[in-house]
């Protein structure tokens, strides 16, 4: 499978997850599934690609509720939007996550950055509502659809219009917190401590 288009999301940090899933039941919402996630980013060893706005992942999603799990490898292009996140995304699904990180070393790519993410994923009409939790940094929420007003208008509708958006990505974040906790840290997953 590849798939490539405009990714268009906002990320807000959830503060009452309970309101946040009765909002969603209410409005019709119809959750799907829950995946346990670890994303391992890549860059060259002077960080060009961050340098550019860029990323290059590898991610490997585990379905709760089955033994299947995919692989895929992920490149992100520069942000083009200044308020919602919006890029060019180019995704690849690969049969063993372990040969895309030969694959890429190979080519001369290290990686970066390692951390895991619990996502519950939702389907709203046409939109995309994914409840994130990543270890130390708590919970996220990210709407994400086919269009900008499609996004502000699932925004308002689950009542989270007063949440300021969150630009940085998730790597960025986990980057900070890795950076604040040097020399205890080198990745973030579920059973890590501070």
């Amino acid at each position: 499978m590849v798939s490539m288009g405009l990714e268009i999301e906002a990320k807000m940090r959830l503060l009452d997850r309970p309101r946040l899933e009765s909002c969603l039941v209410e409005s019709g919402g119809r959750r799907s599934l829950v995946i346990d996630e670890t994303n391992r980013y890549f860059d060259t060893p002077e960080l060009a690609l961050y340098k550019n706005g860029e990323g290059l992942r590898v991610r490997t999603e585990q379905y709760a509720d089955s033994n299947d799990s995919v692989s895929v490898i992920t490149h992100k292009g520069p942000r083009l939007s200044a308020e919602l996140k919006m890029r060019h995304e180019v995704q690849v699904q690969v049969t063993n996550c372990n040969h895309a990180v030969q694959l890429l070393g190979g080519l001369g790519y290290q990686q970066h950055l390692m951390f895991e993410k619990r996502r519950h994923r939702w389907c709203l009409e046409d939109c995309l509502v994914e409840i994130d939790s990543l270890p130390q940094l708590g919970d996220f929420v990210e709407i994400e659809g086919p269009s900008e007003s499609r996004v502000y208008d699932v925004r308002r509708q689950l009542v989270l219009d007063d949440r300021p958006f969150i630009q940085e990505s998730y790597a960025s974040l986990v980057a900070a917190y890795l950076k604040s906790h040097k020399g205890v840290l080198d990745s973030l997953v579920f059973n890590s401590q501070p």
